[in-house]
């Protein structure tokens, strides 16, 4: 994390009038392969092909603050939690290979507004997620990542360990209902009589297809 960044989130620098313009942020951004050499390591960077981009992410994003800090301008940061810090500089270094890629792709970049529409989430969130204004939520997170060719694990690795853990649940809560069931229908099978109805055996039936499709899902 640039130093700039850091420092104006805990309200130690405010950066000159004539510096900070948000409009002017989001332009440097947008153009940052301009921005940079050729032979720049960062156009070798395609998260799509990578199996762990999450930290080649966080290097361009810090690629991407330093380019905006070099052209005299600086992002209005208001993050504190060092976690949210390094998701947005992730969410930097996903953006403009988006940028890259969409430019390659149809010749031009579209405005915020059109491809924060395409995304399906509001202009103005788009703008404050990139500009550091606002934590990128993870409903945003997720539709971001489906556009950008990334997985929201490589904005925020730290949500592997919370998304094992809900899975954990969901299957442990899943097994336990099949245990139920189960339970339930070898019940019924023990009180069938010898010569059981069809009837009968259609209610147990329908009780083992039932326990078929839940440890199918």
């Amino acid at each position: 994390m640039s130093t700039v960044a850091k420092s104006s989130v805990k309200g130690r620098t405010r950066p000159d009038k004539h510096l900070f313009a948000r409009n002017q942020v989001g332009l440097i951004v947008d153009r940052f392969w301009k921005l940079i050499p050729e032979d720049h390591a960062a156009h070798r960077i395609n998260p799509m092909q990578m199996p762990v981009p999450h930290e080649h992410l966080l290097n361009l994003g810090q690629e991407v603050i330093r380019a905006c800090e070099l052209n005299g301008y600086v992002f209005e940061n208001k993050l504190i939690k060092e976690a949210d810090i390094s998701a947005w500089t992730r969410l930097l270094g996903a953006w403009v290979c988006y940028c890259r890629d969409r430019i390659a792709k149809d010749g031009s970049l579209p405005s915020r507004a059109c491809i924060a529409e395409e995304m399906g989430i509001g202009a103005s969130s788009l703008t404050n997620f990139l500009n550091a204004r606002r934590a990128v939520t993870l409903k945003a997170l997720r539709a971001l990542s489906v556009k950008m060719g990334v997985k929201p694990l490589d904005i925020r690795p730290e949500m592997g360990a919370s998304e094992v853990y809900s899975q954990e649940r969901k299957v442990k809560k899943c097994m336990a209902s099949i245990r139920s069931k189960l339970d339930d229908l070898i019940h019924d099978l023990e009180d069938l009589p010898e010569y059981p109805s069809a009837h009968e055996l259609e209610g147990v039936l329908s009780k083992a297809h039932a326990i078929r499709e839940a440890a199918a899902a």
